[in-house]
């Protein structure tokens, strides 16, 4: 591999890290807390650093020592990302509750609706019935009293 299309690599990988650091520290604040958003961030920037340092040890000399810290980076960036995506399980968990109890308040409100508009249609057919009745009921008692 060359030093240049290695070099690219290092850099786009460091760009995408960069990245995910923007978009943790964006992230909704659906915790509560700004700890796991910050916990999200600080691994992937400790990640966006790793590559940067790997590309450092393979340009220098002093190769092997850069790669040990690279390699410390790496895995000090999973335990922080670790715990913050350990932090927002029970945001997520309490969410999808949330969710279902909404749902469930939808299908009662569905079948409510259903209920309601079929009972207000039935009453609307009594009513026209009744009012034919009543008008058989006139034209029967005025036919009685011609006859």
């Amino acid at each position: 591999m060359t030093v240049d299309l290695e070099l690219l690599i290092h850099l786009f990988n460091s760009v995408l890290l960069a990245s995910a650091v923007f978009i943790a520290l964006r992230m909704p604040r659906a915790s509560g807390t700004s700890r796991v958003r910050l916990l999200l961030a600080a691994g992937f920037m400790l990640m966006a650093f790793s590559p940067l340092l790997d590309l450092h040890g393979h340009l220098s000399l002093q190769g092997k020592s850069m790669l040990e810290a690279s390699d410390l980076l790496t895995t000090l960036s999973s335990i922080l990302m670790l715990a913050g995506i350990y932090l927002l399980r029970p945001a997520i968990t309490e969410r999808q509750q949330y969710q279902l109890r909404l749902h469930k308040q939808l299908d009662e409100l569905q079948r409510f609706h259903r209920l309601a508009v079929g009972r207000e249609l039935r009453m609307k057919e009594l009513v026209e019935e009744n009012e034919k009745l009543q008008q058989q009921l006139k034209h029967a008692n005025a036919r009685k009293e011609v006859s």
